[in-house]
């Protein structure tokens, strides 16, 4: 009997060390999908904004030197009849893209996050990891507001406008030049600037939304030659912006044209070759 024993003593040692081993894979596959989970809607909101930010560049042209009635119809065909609205819907839908991530994983979790906060904050690897990816999208919300705000006022909603930046600056989860970016967006749209103003919305702000900005903060400080010489710059980006435009929507549809046609020949080829034979 002892000498059984002692035969199948290292045969539970393996068992017992395979089981631990697989364990331990099963656990990195399952972080590995989590973390997965939140990069890959950050991947994607960023394909997504990258067109609607061509669209609203293009949508400032003025369709300069094209004969007169034409550019309304290239406009139309282009950008749609309201490119702006266009672009403030595309935005919200991955806002709440975003927030509907960060729900779900407050509720899938066991944690709250302050405890996974003070968890990262502890050295652990994976809460570390985990608040990493929480952080950014609570940032990409926060962008995502700033220029949501932009968008509000250009179309007449000043309030609104006022109103979101505000919940930005307040959030205490919204990082400093967030903060000062939609206080400085606050009083701007309150007829307030300091001169410091400019070169933090260059800073901080790009494309149609640094335009945006910019043209208020002349505005309010009479500096009229400054907003003519960033409309004519703006003409001229919109111009090439609107051209990639037409590319980005183009070029997928060419190449799903060539693709067909090269599984038309590759079927072809193979039917001739069997003939043949």
């Amino acid at each position: 009997m002892t000498s059984d024993s002692d035969l199948t003593r290292p045969w539970l040692s393996l068992r017992r060390l395979f089981l631990i081993i697989v364990t331990a894979l099963v656990g990195v596959v399952l972080v590995q999908s989590l973390l997965s989970s939140w990069n890959e809607p950050q991947v994607a909101s960023q394909l997504q904004l990258y067109q609607t930010d061509l669209l609203l560049e293009g949508s400032a042209w003025k369709g300069e030197g094209l004969p007169e009635g034409q550019w309304p119809k290239i406009r139309a065909g282009l950008l749609g009849d309201e490119p702006v609205a266009t672009a403030q819907k595309q935005y919200e839908e991955v806002r709440a893209g975003a927030t509907e991530s960060m729900a779900r994983w407050a509720g899938d979790g066991s944690q709250s996050a302050d405890s996974l906060a003070d968890e990262a904050n502890a050295g652990k690897p994976l809460a570390r990891r985990l608040q990493n990816a929480v952080t950014q999208q609570e940032m990409l919300v926060h962008k995502l507001d700033l220029r949501l705000g932009l968008m509000e006022a250009y179309q007449g909603q000043p309030e609104a406008a006022i109103a979101r930046w505000t919940q930005v600056r307040d959030d205490t989860r919204a990082s400093a030049p967030a903060m000062r970016t939609a206080d400085t967006l606050i009083r701007l749209w309150q007829d307030s600037a300091s001169p410091e103003n400019e070169a933090w919305l260059q800073d901080s702000l790009d494309g149609w939304f640094e335009y945006r900005a910019l043209d208020q903060l002349y505005q309010i400080q009479g500096r009229e030659g400054d907003r003519t010489r960033i409309q004519t710059q703006e003409q001229d980006t919109a111009q090439a912006k609107l051209l990639k435009l037409a590319l980005v929507g183009t070029v997928p549809a060419l190449g799903g044209i060539v693709g067909i046609g090269l599984m038309i020949w590759l079927v072809a080829q193979r039917v001739l070759r069997g003939s043949q034979s």
